[in-house]
């Protein structure tokens, strides 16, 4: 049980993480969008639009992408059967992200194949 409390701590770690790439993208791509709104130029407000537009968009995915991975920390880290489901399927889509997905989704998998562990989640 104690690995898939590990599992769960990198699972929260790894989605607090893109949540806060999520979030500083769009703050700076939300500020690349207000510069041109200040200035004299008549597309200014055609620039600006077109890079908040990119700013809600990509944070929106990397909020969204993010939220799986962090529901799927804190059902392991309650011992939920459900959660490892969950981190097994973003783990089989995180081994394509080299190295670090790599690296999480082999240890997911690792980790929730162990027949000590699948019997220690209810």
């Amino acid at each position: 049980m104690n690995e898939v409390k590990n599992l769960s701590v990198i699972w929260g770690v790894f989605g607090a993480f893109q949540l806060l790439v999520g979030v500083a993208f769009g703050v700076v791509f939300g500020m690349f969008g207000f510069i041109p709104l200040l200035s004299d130029d008549k597309d200014g407000p055609l620039v600006g639009g077109i890079f908040m537009g990119i700013a809600v968009i990509f944070t929106g995915m990397f909020i969204v992408f993010s939220l799986p991975g962090l529901l799927a920390a804190w059902g392991l880290s309650k011992g939920k059967k459900w959660a490892a489901i969950v981190a097994g399927l973003l783990s089989l889509f995180l081994l394509f992200n080299f190295p670090l997905g790599t690296l999480i989704g082999g240890y997911t998998l690792y980790v929730l194949s162990k027949k000590e562990n699948q019997d220690a989640l209810v």
